[in-house]
């Protein structure tokens, strides 16, 4: 394990392919470019995530709810992470268009998580890419459980001139079972404005605004009044020890996006998908010396740009194919505000390309899919506060696989499989890694305005130290075509 690199862990490198509102996707392993699906349109909403464009991205309305839970357990986790976790959710999710005035987008997510033997860490995201970690002295369990909203709606303002706008929530209680008995209150705010414009039906631009703004605090305290003892890590190595009967801990998280979409339709056949990024973000970690001062122990300064082209080429009605390509470049610095001092500083590189197809081979329309990508990884990392340098670059590979067979016109089989293979993961620090993910659903359909889509998930990681973690899910779909 290289442990100077193993602190870049951001989520654009996660290996998770379930995703909410892709139920059929997620059934086939988590495809991605090549199977036509409403969920994966390449257009500025469903591909590009731009709130302007959703009166054109979705043009039905439908309820979704859908209940779920995961529980994973192993030792293929990082030193601050949890042994294990459970978590139980349900989510609703409702689209409603409303013919001029536009399409209206509500969502409401309750999430109970449990980090079983999360080891020291106090801070609901330890490993965020800053080079500051608050702890305490033990190993328990970590629950957190609250809400989510999502507000959106756009519409068309102008001939071919659309505008749309959405608006999240979060808030999360945490409290951790022994020692301390930390609890967390963490909330996070953010919004998107954006527009859209189409030149006519073979060529579209598309622009949205993102910002958000997060905070995190942490008050640790005996139930006995007793003195306890916490850890303020700058960097891996060196930390400060703090004691009292009641201690406060703050983090502030702010920044903003810049997203812009192109789709684009050059040939009759071929649709493309091409979306940008530009992000720029901090977080400070502060002690609260009352209710309007805070003292700043702690800055970091994250910057990401991301390009990514998605195409479908529909060869026949029984054959399309996919190709994919991107290129993100991440980095981000932590000081020591007191000081002025810079600890930490990190870069990260990643230009991936992909391949696939899905086709009808037989008469009675069952689907074949399968999917390539390649990523090419470097990552540099200069602890200057731990004396550790260290470059690393790895070719990480990835093959999804899907099949659906209806067997009747309401009841349809669909199986997925997913195949990640890791000369490095950058996100956990480990070598030589693979992961395999299986996945198998259903989708029954009722009547003509209700339909349920059953799931269940697999996964199981292993590294070339016989390092492994596994994980098991289940998730009901609940799909309502009329409410």
């Amino acid at each position: 394990m290289k442990n100077s690199i193993k602190i870049i862990a951001i989520i654009f490198l996660s290996v998770s392919v379930i995703k909410p509102q892709q139920s059929r996707l997620n059934s086939l392993g988590g495809m991605s470019f090549s199977v036509k699906d409403v969920d994966s349109q390449l257009d500025p909403f469903n591909f590009g995530g731009n709130p302007a464009w959703i009166s054109e991205g979705q043009k039905s309305q439908r309820l979704e709810i859908v209940p779920s839970s995961v529980f994973g357990w192993g030792s293929y986790h990082r030193y601050f992470d949890p042994d294990g976790i459970t978590n139980y959710g349900a989510s609703f999710s409702g689209i409603k268009p409303l013919g001029k005035s536009g399409t209206f987008k509500g969502t409401a997510v309750y999430q109970y998580l449990v980090r079983r033997g999360n080891n020291r860490a106090l801070t609901y995201q330890p490993y965020s890419g800053s080079g500051y970690f608050f702890t305490d002295t033990t190993s328990g369990n970590f629950r957190y459980n609250g809400p989510t909203f999502e507000f959106l709606h756009g519409l068309e303002i102008y001939k071919n001139v659309f505008f749309g706008a959405a608006v999240d929530y979060q808030i999360l209680d945490g409290l951790k079972n022994i020692y301390t008995y930390a609890q967390t209150l963490y909330r996070n705010v953010s919004g998107k404005i954006g527009l859209a414009y189409r030149f006519n039906d073979n060529f579209v631009l598309g622009f949205y605004y993102s910002l958000f703004d997060a905070q995190e605090r942490i008050e640790a305290s005996d139930i006995n009044l007793l003195t306890v003892r916490t850890f303020l890590y700058r960097g891996e190595k060196y930390k400060i020890e703090l004691r009292g009967t009641h201690q406060d801990f703050k983090i502030k998280n702010d920044g903003k996006s810049f997203n812009f979409q192109v789709f684009t339709a050059p040939l009759k056949n071929l649709r493309i998908g091409i979306k940008a990024l530009y992000s720029i973000h901090r977080s400070r970690y502060l002690f609260p010396r009352n209710n309007l001062i805070d003292d700043e122990d702690g800055y970091t300064s994250y910057g990401e740009s991301e390009v990514m082209a998605n195409a479908r080429y529909f060869y026949s009605k029984r054959l399309t194919l996919g190709f994919s390509a991107g290129y993100f470049d991440g980095n981000s610095w932590t000081k020591n505000s007191k000081r002025d001092l810079l600890i930490w500083k990190w870069k990260l590189k990643d230009a991936h390309f992909g391949l696939g197809l899905s086709f009808l081979p037989f008469r009675n329309n069952i689907l074949f899919a399968a999917e390539y990508e390649g990523h090419f990884v470097s990552a540099d990392s200069m602890k200057y506060i731990d004396h550790i340098t260290n470059t690393l670059s790895a070719l990480n590979n990835r093959i999804r696989l899907g099949v659906e067979i209806p067997l009747t016109k309401k009841l349809t089989l669909r199986f997925g499989y997913n195949y990640l293979h890791l000369a490095h993961d950058f996100v956990y620090g480990f070598d030589d890694s693979n992961v395999q993910l299986f996945v198998s659903g259903l989708a029954l359909k009722i009547s003509d305005v209700f339909q349920i889509e059953p799931q269940v998930t697999y996964s199981y990681k292993k590294s070339g130290e016989n390092i492994s973690r596994e994980e098991f899910g289940a998730f009901i779909y609940l799909r309502f075509f009329q409410f």
